[in-house]
C-alpha cells in the first residue's frame, strides 16, 4: 500500500544526509590518534594545539567557527553546523565526524570522516565567542547584520518577493532564546525588511497572513504591512497550502522579468488543506526553468514537526516526484541569530549551492 506523503515525513527525515563534498581533501595526514594534522596552508596557525582525546578548549573553539559537536572527547560528531558560518561556508556537515587537527589563536585545522573519506579544513574562529555575553552577542548581529545589508539586497533585488507569515494561534507562544513571541519577533523584523525593502530593494512586495483563513496583500508596502500584522491577532489552525497554491499558480499565469522569491515563516506543521508538498510539486511540474521560482521556509520556534517539515520540504521532493529542487530552508535557531534578512539570503544561497552541486 502506498505511503501518504504526509505520513513519509519521519522515515524520509531519517534518511537524510547532507551529500556535498567539501573543497578541500586532506593532505600530508597521518591517520590514528596522537598524530598531529600537518598544515599545508599559509593561513595554518601559529603556535598550534594538537587536538588529543579530551580538550576542554575543543567544544568552544568549534563554537567559535560554527560547529556544535556531541562530545568534548575525540573522535566525535558534529551535531550542527551554523548556516552563515565559516564552518558552513568551509562545506562541513552535520553528521560529518571530527577526527583530529590543530587550532591556534584566531584558526584551526580539522581532520573531517565523512562516508569512509578524509578531508582538511582550514578554518577561523572567534575566541571571544567563548565568552561572549548575550548582549554583546546581540550587539555583533546587529552590526552583522548592517553590514551585510547592501550585499543582501543585491541578491534579493533580483526577484519578486512574497512573504507568508504563519498567524495561527501557536505563534503568540514565547519565541526561545529572543524574549517575545514568535508574533512579535515577525512584527519587528517584517517591519524592518520591508523597510529595506523600500530603500534598497525592488520596492512593495506579495503579503499574506494565513491561519484557518487568509489575507492577502499585493505590492505591500512597509506601513501596510505592519498595519495588517498589528490589527490582527493570531488563532486558529494553520493552512498554509490554500494561499500558498494561490499566490503560486496565479504567478504561473503571467509574464515576469524576474524570478519570484516566496518566503514562508511558520512555527509547525499545517493540520489544514491539502499537503503542502503536493502544492510545491505540481508547481514545479509546471514550471518552464528551474530558475522562475524559489520556496523559502523559515521554520521558527522548537516544535518538533515543523522541523521535520522544514527538512522534508527541503531534502525530499525530487524523490516524491519534483522535476528539481526549488525548496530551500532554515531552522529557527539560525534564524533568529541571523534574523529574517539574513536568514532567508542564508538559505537562499545554500539552495544555489546545492542546485549547481558546489559548496
Amino acid at each position: 500500500m502506498k505511503i501518504a506523503l504526509r505520513h513519509r515525513y519521519l522515515i524520509i527525515a531519517a534518511c537524510v544526509f547532507c551529500l556535498t563534498v567539501p573543497a578541500a581533501e586532506a593532505k600530508n595526514v597521518v591517520p590514528g590518534s596522537g598524530h598531529k594534522v600537518t598544515h599545508t596552508s599559509t593561513s595554518a596557525p601559529n603556535a598550534s594545539i594538537t587536538l588529543r582525546g579530551g580538550i576542554s578548549a575543543l567544544a568552544g573553539a568549534c563554537a567559535g567557527a560554527g560547529i556544535s559537536i556531541e562530545a568534548s572527547t575525540l573522535p566525535t560528531t558534529i551535531t550542527k553546523v551554523r548556516m552563515g558560518t565559516p564552518a558552513a561556508y568551509a562545506g562541513i556537515c552535520q553528521g560529518d565526524r571530527l577526527i583530529q587537527g590543530a587550532i591556534g589563536s584566531n584558526s584551526m585545522q580539522l581532520l573531517i570522516d565523512r562516508g569512509g573519506k578524509r578531508y582538511s579544513v582550514n578554518l577561523r574562529y572567534t575566541p571571544d565567542n567563548l565568552v561572549i555575553t548575550e548582549r554583546k552577542k546581540k550587539e555583533q548581529l546587529r552590526l552583522a547584520a548592517e553590514l551585510s545589508k547592501d550585499a543582501d539586497w543585491k541578491t534579493l533585488k533580483q526577484y519578486d518577493i512574497a512573504l507568508l507569515i504563519d498567524a495561527s494561534g501557536s505563534m503568540e507562544n514565547e519565541l526561545e532564546g529572543a524574549g517575545e513571541s514568535k508574533w512579535q519577533w515577525c512584527l519587528e523584523q517584517i517591519y524592518s525588511f520591508a523597510q529595506e525593502a523600500q530603500t534598497l530593494g525592488n520596492g512593495s512586495f506579495d503579503f499574506c497572513t494565513f491561519n484557518t483563513q487568509t489575507q492577502t496583500r499585493q505590492r505591500c508596502t512597509a506601513p501596510e504591512a505592519r498595519l495588517l500584522m498589528t490589527m490582527l491577532r493570531p488563532e486558529g489552525g494553520t493552512d498554509l497550502s490554500t494561499p500558498l497554491a494561490d499566490m503560486l499558480h496565479a504567478r504561473l499565469k503571467e509574464q515576469h522579468t524576474r524570478p519570484y522569491l516566496v518566503v514562508i515563516v511558520s512555527d509547525g506543521m499545517p493540520n489544514q488543506g491539502p499537503p503542502v508538498e503536493q502544492v510545491i510539486i505540481d508547481t514545479a511540474k509546471q514550471m518552464k526553468h528551474e530558475q522562475d521560482m524559489r520556496i523559502i521556509f523559515l521554520q521558527i520556534g522548537n516544535d518538533g514537526s515543523g522541523k521535520l517539515l522544514a527538512n522534508y520540504l527541503d531534502n525530499s521532493l525530487v524523490m516524491e516526484g519534483a522535476p528539481f529542487d526549488i525548496v530551500s530552508s532554515i531552522q529557527s535557531e539560525d534564524l533568529v541569530d541571523l534574523g529574517l534578512r539574513r536568514g532567508l539570503v542564508a538559505a537562499l544561497n545554500q539552495g544555489v549551492r546545492d542546485s549547481a552541486g558546489t559548496l
